[in-house]
This record gives structure tokens, C-alpha cells and sequence, in this order.
């Protein structure tokens, strides 16, 4: 795969979320990354499609490399969506945390949509992450991860 400048690509089902894996593993590979980096910014990119399919229903991830061709420090891979936001983006980082509250088992509940743990995997995978409200009611995540 040829280094863009940005790569973006719309993410609405679970097909997108694993051509979205593929593709960030596929960007950091020619970004120059390890095996190992490629994986980790491959369940980066699939936690962040995830979350847009299942809590918003679509966004757009993007893909940015941090530097210039044979100078590449790292990656930027960040979405954006229309919302709902994220009521409270400080706890969405701790793990069990999901759709705006604590994931507390229930009697009958054996299987739940999601633990809450995808965030917190992100966070512990990065950099740095930042989330942005956007005036309109939507979400911006950037995450950040150097070689």
C-alpha cells in the first residue's frame, strides 16, 4: 500500500469495521511500523469502527500519518461522527463503562451488546487520545501512536 496523505473511510456496518482493521494495519505497514504496532493500530482502528457502528450507526475513520515519507514518527487515526456524543467521555475510558453508564450484569442478561471495554483498550494501546464534542452534537476521537 501506497502512503497517502489521509485515508478515510466511511464505516456503517461490520463489514467496514474489518476492512477498516485491515486497511490501518495495512498504513502502518508502509508507514513503517513493527508487526507488532501494526496489530495494535489494527484493534485500534477496529474498537473505534466498532464503536461507531454500534453506538452511533456511522462515521468516517481517518488515517494520518505523523511526519513526512522516510521521516514517519507515527500514526494518527482518529473518527468522526454525527452523534449521539458521549455523555460523559472521562469515564467512557473506564472499562465497563458503555452507553453512557456502568455495565452492570442483569439476571437474564448472559450475552450484553457490549462490556464497555473498548475505550479503555484504545487508551491502554496509545499514545495519547483525545475526545471532542463538536458543536453539532458529534464526536471526534483522535488517537495517537508513535514507533
Amino acid at each position: 500500500m501506497e502512503i497517502q496523505p489521509e485515508y478515510r473511510t466511511y464505516i456503517q456496518k461490520d463489514t467496514d469495521v474489518r476492512r477498516a482493521a485491515l486497511v490501518a494495519r495495512q498504513y502502518a505497514q508502509a508507514c513503517g511500523f513493527s508487526v507488532l504496532e501494526q496489530w495494535r493500530i489494527a484493534t485500534i482502528a477496529a474498537e473505534l469502527s466498532s464503536n461507531l457502528c454500534k453506538h452511533v450507526g456511522e462515521g468516517v475513520l481517518i488515517l494520518r500519518p505523523l511526519g513526512r515519507e522516510k521521516q514517519i514518527h507515527g500514526l494518527v487515526i482518529s473518527t468522526r461522527d454525527r452523534g449521539p456524543f458521549i455523555g460523559d467521555p472521562k469515564q467512557a475510558f473506564s472499562d465497563g463503562y458503555s452507553k453512557g453508564r456502568m455495565w452492570q450484569p442483569q439476571e437474564g442478561d448472559d450475552c450484553p451488546e457490549s462490556l464497555g471495554v473498548g475505550l479503555g483498550t484504545v487508551k491502554r494501546m496509545s499514545d495519547r487520545v483525545i475526545i471532542n464534542i463538536t458543536k453539532a452534537g458529534g464526536t471526534v476521537v483522535v488517537v495517537m501512536v508513535k514507533k
